[in-house]
């Protein structure tokens, strides 16, 4: 039992945290040149850490309002039909909390692969 506890919680042999920290700063500070960098060393789209809630990357990214940010992530392997711990696809959670005009972007560059209730 242990040693699958282990195996189950153990880093991936991928992982680089460092980068991983690196591009939610990026994204954080809305900096693409910075995000790609991160993405090109190692980052993982797919990260959730990078707040006490577990949101994927890509729910930070439109939530920035730069749906560059969010198409930069998709094309690197983010999936825009995950969905938050509560369940939630990302695109909904994103439509929910952004406003404006940037809002409406970003919704088309998570949907711009298919659904996110599909």
């Amino acid at each position: 039992f242990l040693i699958a506890l282990a195996l189950l919680t153990a880093p991936s042999a991928h992982a680089d945290p460092v980068a991983d920290r690196g591009l939610a700063q990026a994204l954080e500070r809305r900096d693409e040149a910075l995000a790609r960098h991160w993405l090109e060393h190692g980052a993982n789209p797919e990260y959730r850490g990078a707040d006490p809630f577990g949101s994927p990357l890509l729910l930070r990214a439109a939530l920035s309002g730069e749906p560059r940010l969010v198409r930069l992530l998709i094309e690197s392997g983010a999936n825009p039909k995950a969905r938050d711990r509560r369940g939630t696809p990302i695109l909904v959670s994103a439509a929910a909390m952004a406003q404006g005009a940037r809002a409406a972007a970003v919704t088309r560059a998570l949907g711009h692969r298919g659904r996110a209730d599909q």
